[in-house]
């Protein structure tokens, strides 16, 4: 499967954003001033910033739309790091359930819990889900420990 081959906005994105890198890295081998001042410091510091990561990322999530509908026991490899990490996305949507690592995060969650019931009832439709199948109690464990229960709920 070559997702560069899809129609889809992360495919065209992401063969736009290789032609440029392309003709920059053209333009980096015929103009030494270029090389110099622009491609050599883009590529070794400007692709390391924070800023330019968190970019990435939010390009990464482009992708999900397809990458969402290809079967989860279907192998998956890509040669492009949007497409790999946007596979990562499309697991967590379609399915499981998005990680609140700290405190911002978790009350973001349960902010569009309470918000979206579409996003309500798409998590707890996959909680029961992964339950059922053995992969999943944390929200049952969460719950518990709430509520001051020590059985099984």
């Amino acid at each position: 499967m070559d997702f560069a081959r899809f129609d889809s906005t992360g495919s065209k994105m992401i063969r736009k954003q290789n032609n440029l890198y392309s003709l920059a890295s053209k333009l980096s081998q015929i103009s030494r001033l270029f090389n110099h001042f622009v491609w050599e410091p883009l590529n070794s510091e400007g692709f390391k910033k924070l800023t330019y990561n968190a970019k990435d990322q939010k390009n990464s999530e482009l992708p999900v739309p397809s990458l969402k509908r290809i079967p989860k026991d279907t192998p998956f490899i890509a040669t492009h790091v949007w497409p790999a990490q946007g596979s990562v996305h499309a697991a967590e949507f379609g399915d499981g359930t998005f990680e609140c690592a700290e405190k911002k995060s978790i009350n973001r969650m349960i902010d569009r819990v309470l918000e979206d019931k579409k996003f309500f009832v798409h998590m707890v439709e996959q909680i029961s889900k992964l339950k059922t199948e053995g992969y999943y109690d944390g929200a049952y464990q969460c719950v518990k420990l709430a509520v001051g229960k020590n059985g099984d709920l």
